[in-house]
């Protein structure tokens, strides 16, 4: 009969503290009072629901910290995101004294931003009230072999090239995600390891992306390099599909043709350019053409020689433009987007300004913007 008795006690002293009902009830009303808040877009009474240092983990993986940051990141979302928005509390838990756990769905519909998930309230009891300490929204993971969440498909990611040379500590290619309600980048993480991928190309239909690689030496050999990696939608990871030679020194810049099947790039080392084919797996070929630049310009710290820096195309597919830095010129190749050639026009180069160094050119309609 002692034994049974004191495991009663243990197990009457390991069970959560129980509340009275009047408890759960003013922890929904909290909920309810913040979705209330935000719908009105009234900043004060949003502010104060959440105790000073509350914290958010939002669907699309955007940390909010702080009574200011959820204020401003709140009122952005409902702004960013309209439709009716609807908050369910299943349960509510009171794990220790003081503290309570609300766990429901969330669902926003309407306003083209269809969204379902699961959400859960941290609260803690001072004063007289009952006040919001975090907040996590999860949206459901997919099963496997299903399309992913909407949210986490449709969601805008954004990747950043680096150098990894010297004493710099990056690895290669980074992903975000772009909240566009508080127009923050949110970090993923490394995406890809890459040496020096200091210019990235995506190609969105096919799920591609192209980064040289600036290096002088690639595969054993004088020259750069050219890879091309896929990418996952929902993790935001790359997985590198091949690489070819970029047929020249420190390659700076590439430009994919409107028809997708050949990368133009830039040698900015030893002045060439290039065009590499892509296959419709973005898979990359050996260089179908390669020009070498010639001479030089004013300035005899950067311009003894060629340094290629840009290619762009114009909108017909025609005609390539190549911004060299060495020369103070533009010069202008016909491109064949069958056989990725590159042959110089009639007119071949437009010079610039001397000692001008320009590093960038684009099409804007029928001019060059240098």
């Amino acid at each position: 009969m002692k034994l049974m008795l004191c495991l009663l006690a243990v197990m009457l002293s390991a069970a959560p503290p129980t509340q009275p009902p009047a408890a759960d009830t003013a922890v929904r009303e909290v909920v309810r009072a913040y979705l209330d808040a935000r719908d009105r877009a009234d900043a004060a009474a949003v502010k104060a629901l959440f105790t000073e240092d509350a914290d958010q983990l939002t669907s699309s993986g955007e940390w909010r910290r702080g009574q200011a940051a959820l204020v401003t990141g709140t009122l952005a979302s409902s702004k960013g995101n309209p439709g009716a928005r609807s908050i369910s509390i299943e349960t509510v838990r009171f794990p220790a004294p003081g503290v309570a756990v609300a766990d429901g769905r969330y669902e926003i519909t309407g306003g083209g931003n269809e969204r379902r998930m699961w959400t859960s309230f941290l609260l803690v009891h001072g004063g007289d009230r009952w006040r919001i300490a975090a907040i996590r929204n999860m949206l459901p993971a997919p099963q496997p072999g299903s399309a992913a969440p909407a949210a986490a498909a449709d969601a805008t990611l954004v990747y950043v090239g680096t150098y990894t040379r010297g004493k710099s500590r990056s690895q290669g290619i980074y992903a975000y995600r772009l909240d566009a309600a508080s127009q923050t980048l949110v970090p993923v993480g490394l995406a890809a390891e890459s040496p020096n991928p200091s210019f990235l190309e995506i190609d969105r239909a096919r799920g591609l992306l192209f980064a040289v690689n600036e290096v002088d030496e690639f595969d054993g050999k004088s020259g750069g390099a050219v890879s091309a990696f896929s990418i996952d939608r929902t993790t935001g990871k790359l997985t590198l599909i091949n690489q070819q030679a970029s047929m020249g020194r420190g390659p700076c810049h590439l430009v994919l043709d409107k028809s997708g099947r050949y990368l133009l790039v830039a040698n900015y080392g030893s002045g060439t350019v290039a065009a590499v084919p892509v296959a419709a797996d973005g898979r990359l070929g050996p260089a179908s053409a390669v020009v070498q630049h010639t001479g030089s310009s004013v300035n005899p710290e950067r311009q003894k020689g060629p340094h290629a820096h840009c290619m762009a195309l114009d909108a017909a597919n025609r005609f390539a433009f190549a911004c060299d830095l060495g020369l103070d010129k533009v010069l202008t190749y016909r491109f064949d987007a069958d056989k990725g050639t590159l042959q110089p026009h009639d007119r071949p180069f437009t010079a610039l300004q001397p000692g001008l160094c320009a590093q960038r050119d684009a099409l804007d309609g029928d001019r060059i913007c240098v």
